[in-house]
Order: structure tokens, then C-alpha cells, then sequence
């Protein structure tokens, strides 16, 4: 940055932070429907209760070389549950996917044509197409509110998921992966 190259102009910075303010809403909103009817729910709670008594009875088998018709029922039982939980996080992504998608169409007709930020490097050219969106001219460092408005909610929704208490603390899903595969 040192060579010049200015992230914000004055008449950048109102639609920045406009585009900003609407990821945060829609995070908030989205992850307020989830846990309202997703998360806080009996069926919710009762399921998770089983997945984690499912997986310390099996892991508790699997240290005492238990037999093998329980481990396998267990591990039946697990997998079952961890399908229930799949299909209710699903419903989650749903309401995500939802509010992002008709907070870009809000957002979209005002801020067609118009620079929101700016980028301290060129894109990939696979990443090109979305970040200069709706653009004029091939300044390709120039950013569209679909760009800012997707990379603030990647940014800014695994903390709002914290703060309802809708986020698997510490879980990876690669590491859930490879564990799945031993």
C-alpha cells in the first residue's frame, strides 16, 4: 500500500460500509432463524445428547475390545444420527443460502455499476468475474458489491453462529473427514 494505491476514495467509503452493514443483517437474521427453529429445539437438543452418548459408548467399546455385534450396532446407531443431524443442519444452510440470495438481489439494482472498494491485487481469473460484476472498464482491482458482500459474510458469520450458539465449537470438517476414514 505503500505505493499509492488507495483501498478507499471518499465516495467509496458510504457504499462500502452500506454493503458491510447488510452482511451483517443478513447473518444475524439468517442465524436468528436458524436457531429459532433449528437449534433451540427439543429435537435439536435430543439429538445431540444421542450422537455424543452414541460416541463415547463407542469409543468406550472400541478401548475395552468390545464385540464386534455391539461395536457394529453402535456405530449403525451413529451413523443414523449423524443423518438426522445432516438433514436438520441442511434446513440451516437453506435459510443461509435464502437470506444471502435476497440480500444480493435488495442490494443489487443500487449498487449496479458502482466501485464499492478497492483491491490491493488483481484476482484470480476465476475470481475476476464475480469481484468486478456489473463493472465498467478493466481495472480488474476494482470490487462489486457481490464480491464485498459475499467475502464480508464468509468473514463475518461463523462469529455470528458463535454468538447464537449455533457453531460446532472447534469442529473441522476435514479433520471429521479423515476420522471417518481410519
Amino acid at each position: 500500500w505503500g505505493h499509492g494505491i488507495r483501498i478507499f476514495s471518499c465516495g467509496m467509503l458510504p457504499y462500502c460500509l452500506l454493503v458491510l452493514f447488510a452482511a451483517i443483517a443478513s447473518a444475524v437474521a439468517s442465524e436468528a432463524l436458524s436457531w429459532l427453529l433449528i437449534y433451540r429445539t427439543e429435537e435439536y437438543k435430543k439429538l445431540k445428547k444421542q450422537i455424543e452418548k452414541t460416541a463415547e459408548a463407542l469409543e468406550k467399546e472400541a478401548k475395552l475390545g468390545g464385540k464386534q455385534p455391539k461395536v457394529k450396532r453402535l456405530q449403525e446407531q451413529k451413523t443414523e444420527h449423524d443423518r438426522d443431524m445432516s438433514l436438520l443442519k441442511a434446513k440451516s444452510m437453506i435459510f443461509i443460502a435464502l437470506s444471502m440470495g435476497l440480500s444480493i438481489g435488495a442490494l443489487y439494482p443500487w449498487f449496479e455499476g458502482k466501485v464499492v472498494a478497492r483491491l490491493p491485487f488483481t484476482p484470480f481469473s476465476f475470481l475476476q468475474h464475480l469481484s468486478h460484476r456489473a463493472l465498467l472498464g478493466d481495472d480488474f482491482t476494482e470490487c462489486s458489491m457481490v464480491f464485498l458482500f459475499i467475502l464480508s459474510s464468509m468473514a463475518i458469520r461463523p462469529n455470528v453462529q458463535k454468538l447464537f450458539g449455533n457453531h460446532e465449537g472447534g469442529s473441522n470438517p476435514a479433520a471429521s473427514l479423515f476420522s471417518q476414514m481410519k
